[in-house]
């Protein structure tokens, strides 16, 4: 098996020992380390699960009689919420989405807004990198469409209100 460049080999022996083998090295873990190498790390999942649930940041705008929500972080948020105030000067029911912090992704709040609306456009200034996360968190409830520009490409608000009026009307 292949990692960082070198070759190495696993094996348990007889009195517990975890042995890992690089190519000049041998790593010696008895089950004691290894128990607390376990605790350390459920003790890690523990700080990020509170951090889940007390530093999850976004903005809203106009979500609340939304049918199509865009959403759209850093630069591309700030462009899709000058598309959705151009949208709804021309009588579409848009609202912004903006993330503040990816990570915890705000996925609840997504959920929760999936259940009102009948879609998502995600845009974003790449390939698409955040896309999934929204998707994830939607779980199939409605379409999630993707709007990206790469390259440096500043999407422009009149390209993403045109993406908007491209969405499903009714599904």
């Amino acid at each position: 098996v292949a990692g960082w460049g070198r070759c190495y080999t696993t094996f348990t022996t007889s009195a517990g020992m975890y042995i890992i083998g690089f190519a000049r090295s041998i790593l010696v873990l008895t089950s004691s380390t290894r128990s607390r190498i376990e605790k350390f790390n459920q003790k890690l999942q523990a700080k990020l699960e509170t951090i889940r649930q007390n530093e999850v940041r976004y903005f809203e705008h106009r979500v609340e009689d939304a049918d199509v929500v865009v959403v759209g972080f850093g630069t591309a948020g700030r462009v899709a919420q000058t598309a959705v105030k151009q949208a709804r000067a021309r009588g579409l029911r848009v609202g912004l989405f903006r993330p503040i912090s990816l990570y915890p992704f705000p996925e609840k709040r997504l959920a929760e807004i999936a259940a009102k609306v009948r879609g998502f456009l995600v845009v974003e200034m790449n390939a698409g990198q955040m896309v999934e996360d929204v998707r994830l968190a939607v779980n199939g409830r409605v379409p999630v469409k993707f709007y990206g520009r790469m390259g440096g490409v500043v999407p422009l608000p009149d390209e993403v209100v045109e993406e908007i009026r491209r969405m499903p009307k009714d599904e």
